[in-house]
């Protein structure tokens, strides 16, 4: 799911619930939860049935919109506009909600629609895998199924809730497409093609609606847009950010010690860029082994652009282009390089010269000199500038000194190998870029069509 709370997600259900009951939006005037509850008590008791929120309790829910009211205005802006857009987005949907009474499911975390969609993403996501290795295919496969769809809540009628079960379940069914096809079994699934057209007919139909959130409070800012759901919603939002490869930040000052990350600029919106980094943990607090971990996350901005990759993906969605970037940002790789920064590191306590004898230091040794403010005429300079600045040294264990030098090698090493691959070709960096952040924001072409309610400020 999304970065939205579980109760923010549940809450949205519930309203959204409401509106469809009442056939109309829901007052926009009520200040708070408690103005809200007092107006549709009957309402909240009546839609509960077609609430599916399992772990996220009614109680729950409303202690959440007291406390957090941006939350509980955002819950009534998107209702409301839910009920707006599916006017023009899906009339066969809207059909449904505007009649009075409540014949749709609101659904978050159930089975029938959640667990089945898991299920249906998984097998596809194996059989995609399996192709890939048998077939010397290069499709992309996610690591998570947030990446495929960031569905918070589902709409689903009856018959979308037996469908999914019935193909998951690996029941026979039978489900025409609109090319004729007529899907009769999960083993129709072996690719996202096919689970996408199935996802969008049943929108079309009226019968199932993803819904992603993001907080909007702002009754005038609140929007519905599709992702891969119109013809050209993904490339219009593409266009309109400039989506693609502006260069790339090195280090953020003129000391290259200062920061162990590399940026990508992705867009020519002012300092929203994808930020390469470790999110491992240290291990002190616990007393446990460090842990490293590379992550590709988007930072600079509040709302405009959110989402971000890791591990595997940074590799599988570069491998697309690019084969040979494909392997070297590999979870294998990415795991060797990580692996041999922490030994340089540990061995620069011991000999600092036979420490960065060594591929991985002559490579962050070129990438400084090329790509940051500053310059060293030696490589051993470079490390034992490195080794004795403030930001290491000053450390107050041995063991976060050996990680925080670790992380600098390897974070200057891995980011360094992908300006060098982007600068080398520029024309497929700048779809290399786009598929990351396509990926990173659930935009991918193998995405699954999905509607976003947010704020109008959001990608």
């Amino acid at each position: 799911m999304a970065d939205s709370p579980k109760q923010a997600e549940a809450a949205q259900a519930l309203f959204s619930a409401i509106a469809d009951y009442r056939g109309g939006p829901l007052l926009s005037s009520l200040k708070d939860y408690n103005e809200f509850q007092e107006k549709y008590k009957k309402e909240i008791r009546t839609v509960s049935r077609k609430v599916i929120t399992p772990g996220v309790s009614l109680n729950d829910i409303e202690k959440f919109l007291i406390k957090d009211n941006d939350w509980f205005l955002s819950s009534i802006n998107i209702a409301n506009k839910l009920l707006d857009v599916t006017k023009t987005l899906s009339r066969k949907t809207y059909n449904k909600i505007k009649p009075k009474g409540i014949d749709l499911f609101y659904v978050r975390g159930d089975s029938n629609v959640f667990g089945s969609i898991d299920k249906l993403w998984k097998y596809t996501n194996n059989a995609v895998k399996k192709s890939n290795l048998l077939e010397g295919k290069n499709s992309l496969v996610f690591n998570n199924i947030n990446k495929w769809s960031p569905a918070d809540i589902y709409l689903a009628s009856r018959k979308a809730q037996r469908l999914l079960k019935q193909a998951s379940s690996g029941q026979n069914f039978k489900f025409q497409l609109g090319s004729g096809t007529t899907l009769t079994s999960i083993k129709n699934f072996q690719d996202f093609s096919v689970l996408n057209i199935f996802i969008k007919e049943m929108i079309d139909d009226g019968d199932l609606v993803p819904l992603s959130l993001k907080k909007s409070p702002d009754q005038k800012k609140t929007i519905i847009k599709t992702i891969n759901y119109v013809e050209g919603d993904v490339a219009k939002a593409l266009k309109s950010q400039k989506i693609g490869y502006h260069g790339y930040v090195f280090s953020k000052t003129k000391d290259v010690f200062s920061s162990k990350d590399v940026y990508i600029k992705f867009t020519n919106k002012g300092n929203i860029m994808l930020q390469f980094r470790d999110k491992g943990s240290s291990g002190e607090s616990k007393g446990k082994a460090p842990t490293y971990s590379y992550q590709g996350i988007i930072t600079g901005g509040t709302k405009a652009l959110d989402g971000g990759l890791a591990g595997k993906s940074i590799g599988d969605v570069l491998g697309e282009v690019n084969s040979s970037a494909g392997t070297i940002f590999s979870l294998t790789n990415q795991k060797a390089v990580i692996d041999k920064a922490v030994r340089i590191s540990e061995e620069m306590d011991k000999n600092m010269e036979d420490a960065i004898d060594n591929k991985i230091c002559d490579k962050v040794f070129e990438f400084v000199n090329n790509y940051s403010p500053q310059s060293f005429s030696t490589k051993l300079k470079l490390f034992k500038t490195l080794y004795e600045h403030k930001n290491f040294a000053d450390l107050n264990s041995d063991n976060l000194k050996v990680r925080a030098r670790a992380q600098f090698i390897f974070g200057k090493y891995l980011g360094g190998s992908m300006i060098e691959i982007f600068e080398n070709n520029k024309t497929k960096a700048n779809e290399m870029v786009t598929n990351m952040i396509l990926y990173a924001g659930s935009r991918a072409k193998s995405s699954s069509p999905h509607w976003k309610a947010s704020d109008i400020s959001s990608f």
